[in-house]
């Protein structure tokens, strides 16, 4: 059977698991190993899933990575995938680096997903997809006033300015920047992200004991 030329992207953020370098938020509950661990394992899960969906929306996958080297991560997550280093800045410059790249190369819908939300289903990843045929901006709202998944139809630089990373406004300034730049959205359904300890109440299985 012929393959199809994807035209759509799925980039997956994430850390290489190093111990004292990864989920540091959540080392004063599970230590620098168990907070690298778990770091491993959300990455993990959120690779599956995305894989899951590719088998059936037939997109294509990429990882862009911090920290480790690309030997670390083919190591850890196999050869099978592309892997890309994270460029320089904040997460907004680094987000609209990896948009601008996959833009460059074709595509015509790319989605950004984080590693942190233990709840992303393959689902939803194609739904984010499917949503963008007809919205210029795609985002999956997180609990904590950030978002878990964004995704464009084409590169906005000025998406990504201003905003204040970290904040539990990001969320509402986001929408507020889209608004201001005649963008037309589309808000997935709200999950929570796990990156500090509290977060973890409501999901009891991820801490190992």
């Amino acid at each position: 059977m012929k393959k199809q030329l994807a035209q759509e992207q799925v980039i997956i953020f994430t850390r290489y698991p190093k111990p004292g370098m990864a989920k540091t938020r959540l080392i004063p509950l599970l230590g620098p190993e168990g907070a690298a661990d778990l770091q491993r394992r959300m990455t993990e899960n959120c690779l599956t899933r995305a894989e899951k969906g590719c088998a059936k929306a037939m997109f294509s996958l990429e990882i862009w990575y911090d920290g480790g080297s690309e030997d670390s991560m083919r190591s850890w997550l196999g050869s099978k995938h592309s892997y890309l280093l994270q460029k320089k800045g904040d997460i907004g410059t680094r987000m609209h680096q990896a948009f601008e790249s996959s833009f460059n190369k074709g595509f015509q819908r790319v989605v950004i997903i984080g590693s942190d939300c233990p709840d992303i289903s393959e689902d939803i990843i194609i739904e984010s997809l499917k949503r963008l045929r007809d919205n210029d901006l795609i985002i999956g709202p997180a609990t904590d006033g950030g978002y878990y998944l964004i995704g464009l139809r084409s590169p906005c630089a000025n998406l990504f300015e201003g905003i204040e990373w970290g904040a539990s406004s990001v969320l509402a300034d986001t929408l507020a920047r889209a608004s201001s730049l005649g963008l037309k959205y589309y808000l997935l359904t709200k999950l929570q992200d796990v990156d500090i300890p509290a977060d973890l109440d409501n999901f009891p299985d991820l801490v190992q004991s």
